[in-house]
């Protein structure tokens, strides 16, 4: 199946996945395809997964399940793909007001990590994408796979690229009022 046909699938966006099988499989399925269109025909098949998928990464509240986590042997890159949930229903960052902004839902969020090959031989550059199952996120993550696997833009570039959509991202807090924030939060007890 094509990105579009796991799109227009009945259960799309497989939000019950936790439960029904059936949409934790088509979950699955849905970012492979989504990753092979991205990279296409050529380099989807040097692609080797690092990590089983998982369904949930912890206790209740639940954390951002591994959909896919590879690498790319030839590159000594790869990528692992999360996905985010809003389960509090904060807003999303451009509409949050004031101190919601601090808590506000970021639906696409990425970062460079060096990860440890599971048979502890080496270090690989990888980029890790967090994303939710709306289109602008999805457009996001596909781009990010192609920036960092097609087009090898380096890690520095990667981050100096974070760093400034981090400024152009409406309505996210300064540096300023980040510790503003943190110095009217009470201490927590030890």
């Amino acid at each position: 199946m094509k990105l579009k046909d796991f799109k227009n699938h009945p259960l799309f966006p497989f939000s019950d996945f936790r439960e029904n099988d059936a949409a934790f499989q088509l979950l699955i399925d849905f970012w492979q395809q989504l990753v092979k269109e991205s990279l296409g025909e050529e380099l989807f098949p040097k692609c080797e997964t690092l990590q089983d998928y998982e369904r949930d990464n912890g206790p209740e509240p639940f954390y951002n399940p591994v959909m896919f986590d590879f690498w790319v042997p030839s590159l000594d890159r790869g990528a692992r793909i999360t996905l985010t949930e809003n389960f509090n229903n904060y807003p999303l960052l451009a509409d949050a007001k004031g101190d919601e902004r601090f808590s506000a839902y970021y639906p696409f969020v990425y970062y460079v990590n060096y990860r440890r090959l599971p048979d502890n031989s080496k270090d690989i550059e990888q980029i890790v994408l967090c994303s939710d199952m709306s289109d602008s996120s999805l457009q996001s993550t596909q781009k990010k796979l192609r920036e960092f696997l097609i087009d090898q833009i380096s890690v520095k570039e990667t981050e100096e690229m974070i760093n400034n959509e981090i400024r152009d991202m409406p309505n996210y807090p300064t540096e300023e009022e980040w510790d503003a924030y943190y110095e009217r939060l009470p201490e927590e007890d030890d």
